[in-house]
C-alpha cells in the first residue's frame, strides 16, 4: 500500500480527548476511504505531519475533510521507505 505524508502549518497539540481520538485513528483499521494512519508528528515550529497508508492522495484529502481538517491535494506527498 502506498504511503503519504502531509503537512499542516498550524497543528496545536491536542488535549487528552483529542489525543485519544488521534491514537484511535492510528491504531484502528483503515477508514472508508482505505486510509490507515501510521503516525502523527509534531514539528517544533507549531506545524504537524500525518503519515499514512492510502490507495491514493485523493483518499488522504477525503479522510482529512471527513475529520474537518482542511487539506489540498498539493499538500499531500507520496513517500517511500528506504530502510
Amino acid at each position: 500500500m502506498p504511503k503519504f505524508i502531509d503537512r499542516h502549518d498550524q497543528f496545536p497539540k491536542p488535549d487528552g480527548a483529542g489525543l485519544a481520538a488521534m491514537r484511535a485513528q492510528v491504531e484502528g483499521p483503515a477508514d472508508e476511504f482505505g486510509v490507515k494512519g501510521i503516525n502523527i508528528l509534531f514539528g517544533g515550529d507549531g506545524g504537524g505531519y500525518c503519515l499514512m497508508e492510502a490507495p491514493n492522495a485523493e483518499a488522504v484529502v477525503k479522510a482529512h475533510e471527513r475529520n474537518g481538517v482542511p487539506l489540498t491535494r498539493a499538500g499531500v506527498t507520496e513517500v517511500s521507505t528506504l530502510i
